[in-house]
């Protein structure tokens, strides 16, 4: 029988890449979107079992239409909104798609999720919780970044206690070759011009200032047990990531850098299926060429305050960071503050809310509204 799935975020890169993707062992049960739902009540108008699809748009529904309508996105936190399905892909971007992340965790459904603000905000709480429900980490929790992808790829068959370091490979994003002062006069609609990846706006600007390897780092640690954990700089975006064991002996992903690749096996595993892209697949004589290098503090500060907050064992600084950094990336796309405003937002954030802690994933959202009102008023309203 066919796995019913549902597709959070389906208007946004992740989710249209999994529609791409997505095969006939599938079949669609629920979407959704935030502002777009009249295009996806389009889209799945006439499909050929009833889908429920969930916004926050106000749109007139079509005579003869068989599908169900939910006209607020709140109900995604609603476990009981997953009652209908097997499987849910995460593709919300943001803080926003949090508590649907752990909605579905309690419902027992397999998550497919893309959405790192869940672990960088509340893994610890998240990871706990999926442990008491027996939920592991390439079993009930399925990554698709594609870096956690490659670890967990990496790690089959393997024991998670015998890992000696993770090395995750970061492109550098659209600013890599900038100097300082350079990078100081950048607008959002340069930074948006990632190199290999494409990518929804808030993570390709995370890209440029290295957040989102950042979050990475605190992403792979809840996934997979470990601190020890390394940043290199690779251009080429072919390698994803290198699992280091206890014995000396290393695993690297190699593969173009399409993130239909890591969706598409997190859809299929343990099977493979081939992947219609347009990019030429890697070859032993490509590794030739690859570059590595560290990365650089000085212009990318966003990684080093990252990685400060990723050693302390706690959610709420962690929670904070990302609050902070999904307003400051917001202002910096709508052009209100400069880029090095970013990493002096986040700082300050962390200055203000040094005391604080997360019991329960509302936590999470409440953090979030007293950053934002205190960032807001720091730049003027």
């Amino acid at each position: 029988m066919k796995k019913r799935i549902a597709i959070l975020g389906a208007t946004g890169s992740i989710g249209r890449q999994v529609l791409s993707v997505i095969g006939d062992d599938y079949e669609i049960a629920l979407v959704s979107a935030n502002v777009n739902g009249e295009l996806l009540a389009r889209e799945f108008f006439g499909y050929k079992t009833p889908v429920t699809i969930i916004s926050n748009s106000s749109y007139s529904v079509q005579e003869n239409d068989q599908n169900s309508h939910i006209f607020t996105t709140n109900v995604l936190a609603d476990k009981g909104t997953y009652s209908d399905v097997d499987v849910v892909v995460n593709g919300i971007s943001g803080i926003d798609g949090v508590l649907p992340s752990f909605a579905v965790l309690e419902s027992g459904k397999k998550l497919i999720t893309a959405n790192k603000e869940t672990f960088v905000s509340a893994g610890y709480l998240f990871m706990e919780r999926a442990k008491e429900l027996g939920a592991e980490i390439g079993d009930k929790i399925i990554p698709i970044d594609s870096e956690h992808s490659s670890v967990w790829q990496c790690l089959k068959g393997e024991d998670f206690e015998c890992i000696d370091s993770i090395t995750l490979t970061a492109s550098g994003g659209a600013l890599r070759d900038l100097s300082k002062d350079e990078i100081a006069k950048v607008d959002a609609s340069f930074a948006l011009n990632h190199p290999t990846w494409k990518m929804g706006k808030k993570v390709t600007i995370d890209s440029a200032t290295l957040m989102n390897k950042g979050f990475e780092i605190i992403e792979a640690k809840h996934m997979f047990a470990t601190n020890k954990i390394n940043v290199v700089i690779h251009r080429e975006s072919t390698i994803h990531s290198m699992v280091t064991f206890k014995d000396g002996c290393s695993k690297l992903q190699f593969s173009a850098p399409d993130m239909r690749l890591p969706i598409s096996y997190a859809l299929t595993e343990p099977t493979r299926k081939e992947v219609d892209s347009s990019l030429k697949v890697p070859s032993l004589f490509d590794l030739a060429g690859l570059s590595f290098s560290t990365p650089d503090y000085d212009r990318f500060p966003c990684l080093k305050i990252a990685k400060e907050v990723s050693e302390r064992c706690d959610d709420y600084m962690s929670c904070v960071m990302c609050a902070a950094d999904e307003v400051a990336v917001e202002l910096y796309l709508k052009n209100l503050i400069s880029f090095y405003d970013i990493n002096d937002i986040i700082s300050k954030s962390l200055q203000k809310f040094s005391v604080g802690s997360i019991k329960n994933p509302n936590d999470v959202l409440i953090i979030y509204q007293m950053v934002r009102e205190y960032i807001l008023s720091i730049i003027g309203g």
